[in-house]
Formats: structure tokens, sequence, C-alpha cells
């Protein structure tokens, strides 16, 4: 069985300008640079979780960023991947290369057919990542155009899902870069939601196997484990806003 057991720090303290760096990584340990809210670190802490890596999270406020990150990072975003001396940045990036570090785990298919057809329909999927922005961010007067362009990147994920998963009878590569927005979602367009009020998602009837594809990713270990909060979402939507 999967868990976070093997992140330690997921929830601690962020990081901030002024404080001090943490202790130098020692070889052959993990250490990833995240942030609680957000849903490109929660793509590489569920990879982690899933490949059961034992790796320390380090938090970081994007809003006051400790000087040294920049150090780490030029660019200060998260999340980042530090190994044996080597940093390595960028969300899809990260799973990626875990996958070639430890391919004995490999969530990625081996064939390269297989392997291929997995980030093809990984493009497919990841409008998601802009329509979920964009309805954070409408306004009353774009805000139906925005709940209309998310309706659409819905349906034709719908569409593209002919197994339990978009990976196949089990969870891939595709799965995991998109669940954290899905998560996101489904905080947040419910009938009685603030955030999204034009869109309903998890629902049977509009999306039916999106949403067992969604209810299925939720009760994985790792999902669950790695699973941001009600709170969480409600911080990230005013820092979009």
């Amino acid at each position: 069985m999967v868990s976070s057991a093997s992140l330690t720090g997921i929830d601690s303290k962020s990081f901030k300008k002024d404080d001090a760096a943490p202790n130098e990584l020692q070889s052959g340990h993990f250490r990833l640079y995240s942030m609680r809210f957000c849903p490109f670190s929660e793509r590489a802490l569920i990879y982690l979780a899933k490949k059961g890596i034992k790796t320390e999270i380090v938090n970081i406020n994007l809003k006051e960023k400790p000087e040294w990150y920049f150090e780490k990072n030029s660019d200060g975003t998260v999340p980042t991947l530090e190994y044996d001396g080597k940093v390595v940045i960028e969300s899809t990036i990260i799973p990626q290369f875990l996958d070639d570090l430890i391919p004995e785990s490999s969530i990625l298919p081996k064939d390269p057919y297989e392997r291929a057809q997995q980030r093809i329909l990984f493009g497919q999927l990841s409008p998601i990542v802009d329509a979920w922005v964009g309805v954070f961010r409408a306004t009353p007067e774009d805000r139906h155009i925005k709940s209309e362009k998310l309706r659409g990147v819905l349906a034709k994920a719908e569409s593209l899902l002919r197994n339990k998963y978009f990976g196949g009878e089990h969870a891939g590569f595709a799965d995991y870069m998109i669940y954290p927005f899905y998560e996101r979602l489904a905080l947040s367009a419910q009938p009685d939601a603030e955030i999204i009020q034009e869109i309903d998602f998890p629902n049977k009837e509009h999306y039916p196997q999106l949403t067992e594809w969604f209810q299925n990713m939720s009760s994985l270990p790792e999902g669950n484990g790695c699973a941001t909060t009600q709170q969480n979402n409600d911080s990230i939507f005013e820092r979009l806003r």
C-alpha cells in the first residue's frame, strides 16, 4: 500500500524572506521545495508518494521568498527537487526524472510507444490547467465565457476516458499530472460554492466516467495522502483573484 508516509514535512511551516536556509542535504537523500496550496507541487508530491521515495518537504512562502531559494531555482517557482547536489525544476519534468532515475518503479510505461501515448494523452488533457485558472480569475463580465471553456475541457476529458484510468487499469502519468486540478475544481464547483457557480463537478449526470475516475483517484492512498484541504483551496483562490 502506498501513502504519503514517505514524505516528511508536508504540512511544515513555510520558509520566508530572511529565514535561514535548511541544513545541507545529505548524499542520497531527496528534498522537494513545495508550497502547501500549489497544484503543481502536488504533482510531484503524488509521484514521490506513489514511488515510495523518502523525501523531505520544504515549503516556500511564494509571496516572501527567501533569498537563498533563488540559488536553487532562479525562477523562484515550485516545485523544485534536490538530490545528490543536483536540482530539477518543473512539475512535469520532475516526475519523468524520477521514473528515469528509479526505473524499477516507473509510472510511465517502459515500452517507448506506450510511453509516448501517455505523454500525448497528457497534452490532450492539460487544457484543464488554463481553464481552471481562467474560471478562478474570471470577472463577472466574462465568467460565463470562462465557464463554457471549462465545460468543453471536461467534455473532452470525458470522451478520452476509455478505461478505469487514463493510464488504463492503473493510474498513470497523465492521471497524476491532471488530478490536482480536478481535486481543486471539485472543492470549488459545487452548487453552494461561492468560487465557481456555473460548473457542477463531480457530476454523474453530465460527466459519468470522469466522475467515477475522480472518485477512483481520490481513493488512492497517494491521492488521499497528498490531498489539499478546503481551507488551502480557498487560500489559493484568494491568491489567483
